[in-house]
């Protein structure tokens, strides 16, 4: 250590020593005594280091309920108690209420089926409104435009094409661009089954790449896609992952469940939720290992966190009835999101003024 000026000064190698095996919420301190250290926490060089020696430690993230109301919770699944960020509560504890005013970008149809869609635009970093108006490869249905899956900078919706009342394509644009584009391509399947697809579904993303899961409704069989590429019309834009047949594979499961989200982190969990069983599902695709989580029991997740169920059995009646009228009729929509804290202090995307 040297003094200088009657102050001790620490090395900057043992600073990031020091530093590296603090949890993110206190090195978020750290960055806030002075500049000095802000400089060091925000280099690449220790983000890479301390990346790397907490590459197996968990994070908090959480299942929302999209479609919440002044009934149900908004959070019905908290991971807490996780080593990167250190929090003792589930994110859902510091939220209070949903308010929509706080959306940077707002989407608008001139008219309910259309090649057009007007884009309103906050930018964090000029702290002002644009508006843009991008045009589609054909025509489609916007009845899907309230809910979307945010990934990277890029929102993905659902749409239908053609004569279809259940949505049939995935619609994307990246909002980290200047030159916006939407890119629309099927889901996987659809030429396959045509009009009489009948899946109970959800949309959701996973390590880094969007996901799509569905269960026949005829059958036991869960399959999981990830999207690989965002080219129009694409008929290799989708990449089957897994394929499992839980009637022969997961015994004593049951047939009565639907998909909910998979695992923010790790690609080869999802989770169900089963009306056989009451509980939240969380099932390792690779293993054929299974856990039931109840509101009523202490959970452990399997990345070491602690799950806090809240009104979870509540939200996953409400949304059956859906889903079970939805197969009748094929109006398919999204339910729940994912509210995952980040591995590090990323930014939020922002476009140029």
């Amino acid at each position: 250590m040297v003094k200088q000026k009657g102050n001790l000064v620490v090395p900057e190698e043992l600073l990031v020593k020091i530093w590296s095996g603090f949890s993110l919420k206190s090195i978020a301190r750290f960055r806030s005594v002075c500049k000095e250290w802000k400089s060091i926490i925000d280099s690449d060089f220790f983000r890479d280091l301390y990346m790397s020696l907490n590459s197996s430690s968990s994070v908090s993230w959480s299942i929302m309920n999209i479609r919440t109301n002044s009934v149900l919770s908004l959070e019905i699944v908290g991971h807490h108690g996780c080593e990167r960020w250190g929090l003792t509560n589930s994110l859902g504890s510091s939220i209070k209420h949903y308010n929509s005013e706080t959306t940077v970008v707002w989407v608008l149809a001139s008219v309910w089926a259309s090649k057009e869609l007007t884009f309103m635009i906050y930018c964090s970093k000029s702290g002002l409104w644009k508006t843009e108006k991008v045009r589609c490869l054909r025509p489609l249905m916007w009845s899907r435009l309230k809910y979307s899956v945010p990934l990277n900078g890029i929102l993905h919706w659902l749409a239908a094409v053609g004569n279809s009342l259940d949505a049939n394509y995935v619609v994307s644009c990246d909002f980290c661009h200047d030159n916006l584009e939407c890119r629309i391509r099927p889901f996987p399947g659809i030429q396959q089954f045509g009009g009489k697809q009948r899946f109970k579904r959800t949309i959701t993303s996973s390590a880094g790449f969007v996901m799509y899961c569905n269960v026949f409704n005829r059958g036991s069989v869960l399959r999981v896609w990830r999207l690989v590429n965002y080219t129009d019309d694409d008929p290799r834009a989708w990449q089957l992952s897994w394929k499992l047949d839980t009637k022969s594979s997961l015994v004593g499961f049951g047939a009565d469940y639907f998909p909910v989200v998979m695992h923010p982190f790790i690609s080869e969990i999802i989770y169900l939720w089963s009306r056989n069983k009451n509980a939240l599902v969380s099932l390792n695709l690779r293993t054929h290992k299974f856990s039931l989580h109840k509101e009523e029991s202490e959970n452990k997740s399997i990345d070491g966190c602690i799950m806090t169920l809240r009104g979870c059995k509540e939200c996953m009646d409400s949304v059956y009835e859906v889903f079970i009228n939805e197969l009748r009729g094929g109006n398919h929509t999204l339910y729940f999101s994912q509210y995952v804290l980040p591995r590090w202090f990323n930014p939020l995307p922002q476009l140029s003024p």
